[in-house]
């Protein structure tokens, strides 16, 4: 399971990140969202970070995916989505959150740089 972050608006004008699980699915990240995500409004534009960065060699790369969300209302597709995902936080995981990305940017840091 892979880790990232969130970042979405609360209540119209609070900035918000949460650490979520996500996988990838047609070009689409899937965030597996909790008790810990509101329910969003329509279409919001949201951001999603995910990176893996090694402790020793500071080597490793970020990714940063711009685009609009949306909770995945269909109940056969959030639950093929849910059975590939084994609960890691605590409390409901039922909530499936799709991001159709605009933009997608992000670094890799090698050792050549």
């Amino acid at each position: 399971m892979r880790f990232g972050r969130i970042m979405f608006t609360h209540n119209a004008l609070l900035p918000a990140i949460r650490l979520v699980a996500h996988s990838v699915s047609d070009h689409e990240v899937i965030v597996h969202a909790g008790l810990a995500i509101p329910q969003l409004p329509d279409n919001p534009v949201v951001r999603y970070e995910a990176d893996a960065i090694d402790p020793v060699s500071r080597l490793g790369w970020c990714v940063i995916v711009t685009g609009t969300g949306e909770t995945v209302t269909d109940t056969d597709e959030s639950a093929r989505y849910l059975g590939q995902y084994q609960p890691w936080f605590p409390g409901a995981q039922h909530r499936i959150i799709r991001i159709r990305p605009s933009a997608v940017t992000g670094i890799e840091v090698t050792d050549e740089q």
